[in-house]
């Protein structure tokens, strides 16, 4: 059994989305919001798990440094709809650095159950 399991053809797919070109989008409602500390050269990241319509979750990280994709997803809130999308490569500030990707935020509320009174 044991050798079974260990079968390359059982390796799951990641659970976090990554923005490779421009178009590249992805969006459901938010399933939750983490916080992932800083990794060696990666800088700590506020996390939102995404729930697909086919009920898979699907990982965004944010860099905590990204200043205007936090403030644009700061206010979103667990049932809220949240897409990404990849719109455009700006030429890095830093010599010799990679292109930094331009994403947009996309937000739409949950709308509130509203009880009937009986």
């Amino acid at each position: 059994m044991e050798k079974e399991l260990f079968d390359d053809k059982n390796i799951p797919e990641s659970p976090w989305f990554k923005f490779e070109k421009v178009g590249d989008k992805v969006s459901g409602v938010i399933e939750s919001v983490f916080e992932s500390p800083a990794q060696g050269e990666y800088p700590a990241q506020r996390c939102f798990a995404l729930e697909q319509e086919d009920g898979s979750i699907i990982n965004v990280g944010i860099a905590v440094n990204k200043t205007y994709l936090i403030s644009r997803t700061s206010s979103a809130m667990v049932g809220d709809k949240l897409g990404f999308r990849f719109d455009k490569e700006v030429p890095s500030a830093t010599k010799g650095y990679a292109k930094a990707k331009s994403i947009e935020v996309f937000l739409v509320r949950a709308t509130p159950e509203v009880e009937e009174a009986e």
